[in-house]
């Protein structure tokens, strides 16, 4: 496996976001629902003793109120309701003691509470036995320990409100500080996602344009062309076949080329190849006006070759003579095997008495090479050459069957001989056509 692999780290690192953003809601839920049932606690303990408290308030204003009454009663009438009075006092300090909540039950309250309790149902129980004089005395002293009473239940009252909103307060912060620490990871993991994607695919819409690019290369027909990129992942995998395919697509193009325009045995341009180098040499003399031979030569008696000494000899006496036709002409003239032991060879810049000179030396070295077939026997050969020059006059057609009569009188002149053919308005009606 290749290392950093970077393409799989943008789904792997999307994953990684989606799972944290799980989590972090989830987070956010369970702390929601914790910070509700805190919440749901504090008020469960809270509205009680709210309600509590206000019940035991409403209950000191009755007594107080029953004091006042009490004040204003004579004598006789204080005997009479005196009774009812202590009663009512006694019932509504019961339901004081019984409406105090526990979480109010606090020490410093508790001394408070106790005195206001037992003074008044002291007061309660000796309202029938002490005078007006004393009852009063006791009032005044019960109310002492009242408005104490109602003093620290108003700051147990601010107390508790107190906590409660503090609590409120704290879990409202706490679920704010959550809520921005969870958007603030969402915000910075989504941030860095998007640079990520951002990033890769900046890389894939690079590396995929080279690759854009080397394919077109490849369908212009640039085979030698390849992708130099050191890319450490999945795309190097991909350049390295798209290299090896332009290699191997090079290479069989260069060997159908080879095969279509090269003759198989002497490494030559085919007959269908030297046809079309002379088309355009035509088509180039015709626009530069430059001097342009075509020569039609062939191997003297090579039927009887082939027959004394064998095909396979044959071939090897069509391989000398194309080698001693590579070696001695010049590079710009161009050779192509017509069809047998026929050859054709293109002089471009060049009189048809300058090619002369050259074809010489090609048969002098021909006629001077000793053959040896398989028996040990030796033989030579000879060839001869027909030549040509080309006139405006004249067409592709014509240029080579002019070329091709020259041929045919090198022949009837005995063979190993080299004959030019020059223009005349006769050769527009004269001689076979061998370029179909």
């Amino acid at each position: 496996m290749r290392q950093n692999q970077r393409i799989w780290m943008l789904p792997i690192f999307s994953l990684v976001v989606v799972v944290v953003l799980i989590i972090a809601m989830t987070m956010v839920y369970l702390y929601n629902q914790s910070a509700m049932e805190k919440f749901n606690s504090i008020n469960a303990v809270y509205v009680p003793v709210k309600n509590a408290l206000a019940e035991v308030h409403s209950h000191t204003v009755l007594i107080q109120d029953v004091f006042k009454e009490v004040a204003t009663l004579k004598d006789q009438e204080l005997l009479e309701d005196l009774p009812e009075h202590a009663e009512h006092v006694r019932r509504n300090i019961q339901i004081i003691v019984e409406a105090i909540p526990d979480p109010v039950r606090v020490h410093g309250f508790r001394k408070v509470f106790d005195d206001y309790y037992h003074s008044g149902f002291r007061l309660s129980e000796k309202m029938i036995e002490i005078s007006m004089a004393g009852l009063m005395t006791e009032i005044s002293e019960v109310n002492i320990y009242r408005e104490h009473f109602e003093e620290h239940l108003s700051r147990v009252e601010e107390n508790i409100e107190s906590i409660y909103q503090k609590s409120v307060t704290s879990s409202q912060a706490q679920m704010q500080k959550l809520t921005w620490i969870v958007f603030s990871t969402v915000f910075i993991l989504i941030s860095v996602l998007t640079l990520g994607s951002f990033v890769i695919m900046r890389k894939l819409s690079s590396r995929l344009s080279v690759l854009t690019g080397f394919a077109k290369d490849i369908q212009m027909g640039h085979y030698e062309k390849s992708v130099d990129e050191n890319w450490n992942d999945e795309f190097s995998i991909v350049v390295d076949a798209m290299n090896s395919m332009a290699k191997s697509i090079k290479y069989s193009t260069e060997k159908l080329h080879r095969l279509a325009n090269y003759d198989g045995l002497t490494e030559v341009y085919s007959r269908t190849a030297i046809m079309g180098q002379l088309e355009a040499a035509v088509q180039s003399v015709l626009r530069h006006k430059y001097s342009l031979c075509f020569c039609m030569c062939d191997v003297d008696n090579f039927k009887q070759v082939n027959d004394q000494y064998g095909h396979e000899m044959g071939d090897k006496v069509l391989e000398t003579f194309a080698d001693y036709l590579k070696t001695v002409l010049r590079t710009e003239d161009i050779i192509g095997r017509y069809g047998g032991d026929e050859f054709s060879i293109i002089f471009p810049h060049t009189t048809a008495d300058t090619a002369v000179v050259a074809l010489e030396r090609v048969k002098s070295c021909l006629s001077d090479h000793v053959f040896c077939d398989h028996s040990g026997q030796q033989f030579s050969i000879t060839c001869s050459f027909g030549v040509a020059e080309f006139h405006e006059d004249m067409d592709k057609t014509l240029f080579m069957r002019t070329a091709d009569e020259a041929l045919y009188m090198s022949k009837e002149n005995g063979r190993n001989s080299i004959s030019i053919k020059r223009w005349s308005p006769d050769i527009l009606y004269s001689g076979p056509d061998k370029s179909e």
